[in-house]
């Protein structure tokens, strides 16, 4: 990526554009880029395709109403879910032993007859609402949760067995290891390098952010120009 941002201009690896500012700038665009996508999932199929990476699922046991999100969480994908019966009582079965793996729960699912449905996320007013309501209390087949805290979610029905989460997990600082030359400039070091895990399909919208912060950086007005047509054209 680095190649490929001094390509456009024209410049050598040196202490022009230091390995520490990029590696900064790298991270600064990963968060926003995970951010942005899950705002947007599922919009497309390459939303998914460049966040697969960081996407984890796990089945979840509610404790006294609520379920912990991993550790590594950092947003959620979609709707969670939950099994219920055909005659919508909830899954029970799923409480008879602990699920560590969506292969798990996806087996005590078929075994027990049930089905999955969505539990609507919704905010602490209409959770509030809802479950004092007469008429739209939660019931298995129309679940409801909302995010208590950072790592936490409150659902109703409080005894649901399970939830399934599908989320974004926490990504890895990049580090960008080099070593310096007699004539100042530098080289990869893959040594004392750790990346993010980006794969190509995310190449086009990092690579157009990274541009417009060296740009930003360099100074270099007939860069700003040229970044400017190209986005104009819809090129970056």
């Amino acid at each position: 990526m680095l190649n490929a941002i001094l390509g456009v201009a024209n410049e050598e690896k040196n202490l022009s554009y230091p390995p520490f500012i990029y590696q900064s700038q790298y991270n600064t665009v990963t968060s926003l880029l995970l951010s942005k996508l899950s705002d947007i999932y599922p919009s497309d199929s390459g939303v998914l395709d460049m966040l697969d990476p960081f996407v984890e699922r796990k089945v979840i046991q509610p404790v006294g109403g609520y379920i912990t999100l991993p550790d590594n969480f950092r947003n959620i994908l979609g709707t969670p879910q939950i099994g219920v019966k055909g005659n919508g009582d909830g899954c029970q079965e799923c409480e008879q032993e602990e699920i560590k793996t969506n292969k798990q729960f996806e087996t005590l699912v078929l075994k027990a007859g049930c089905r999955k449905v969505p539990l609507l996320m919704v905010d602490q007013s209409e959770f509030a609402f809802r479950t004092t309501s007469t008429y739209k209390f939660p019931t298995y087949e129309k679940p409801i949760g909302y995010r208590s805290g950072k790592q936490q979610i409150k659902v109703c029905p409080y005894d649901i067995a399970a939830v399934e989460v599908m989320y974004v997990k926490k990504e890895t600082l990049a580090v960008y290891g080099y070593t310096m030359q007699p004539d100042d400039t530098f080289v990869f070091n893959e040594a004392t390098s750790n990346e993010v895990g980006w794969q190509s399909s995310a190449f086009k919208p990092m690579f157009d952010m990274l541009l417009f912060l060296y740009t930003a950086f360099s100074r270099d007005n007939n860069l700003r120009d040229w970044t400017l047509l190209l986005n104009k054209e819809g090129l970056i």
